[in-house]
C-alpha cells in the first residue's frame, strides 16, 4: 500500500481551504433555500385567525365564526388587492405594495400604511397596532394568513 505524504504545512493550508469551501457552500445552500419576502408574498393569502391582547390579555378569534374573512392578493408587479366580508357584505381595496426588511407598506390612493410582517413557507403573520383598531393604547393585533 502506498500512502501519500503531504508536509504538515501544506496539510494546514489544505484544510483550511476545504474549510473556506464548505462554508462558502452551505452560506450559498442556506440562503438559496430561503425565498426572498419579496417572492415569497406573491400569491393569494387568507386569513386564518386574529389574536388580541389587550392589558396583558390575550384574546384569540377564528375569523369564519365570526362570519369575517380578509384576503390579500400580491402581484408580481407589485400591485394587489384585499378582499374583505363582514356578516356577507363584501368590499375591495386596490393597493400597490413594497415589502423590506419585513415591513409591508401598502399603498392604497395615498393612504399609506406599513406594517410588521412574517412568512415562514405558507404561513404568514401581519402585526398591527391595536390602538388604530381596538382603540386601546398599548394593545396589539396579529393576523394570522395561510397562502392558497
Amino acid at each position: 500500500m502506498h500512502l501519500l505524504y503531504i508536509e504538515p504545512s501544506k496539510q494546514i493550508i489544505m484544510k483550511r481551504l476545504i474549510m473556506l469551501a464548505a462554508s462558502v457552500i452551505a452560506v450559498f445552500s442556506l440562503t438559496s433555500c430561503e425565498p426572498e419576502m419579496s417572492r415569497a408574498i406573491i400569491g393569494t393569502w387568507e386569513a386564518t385567525s386574529m389574536e388580541a391582547t389587550v392589558e396583558g390579555i390575550n384574546m384569540n378569534f377564528e375569523l369564519e365564526k365570526m362570519g369575517l374573512s380578509m384576503t390579500f392578493i400580491f402581484k408580481e408587479n407589485g400591485t394587489g388587492t384585499l378582499v374583505e366580508k363582514v356578516e356577507g357584505e363584501t368590499m375591495s381595496m386596490d393597493f400597490d405594495y413594497s415589502i423590506e426588511d419585513g415591513l409591508l407598506t401598502l399603498d392604497s390612493e395615498g393612504d399609506i400604511e406599513t406594517v410588521p410582517v412574517s412568512i415562514d413557507g405558507k404561513k404568514m403573520t401581519m402585526v398591527l397596532d391595536g390602538e388604530d383598531i381596538l382603540d386601546e393604547p398599548g394593545s396589539t393585533v396579529k393576523i394570522y394568513f395561510t397562502k392558497k
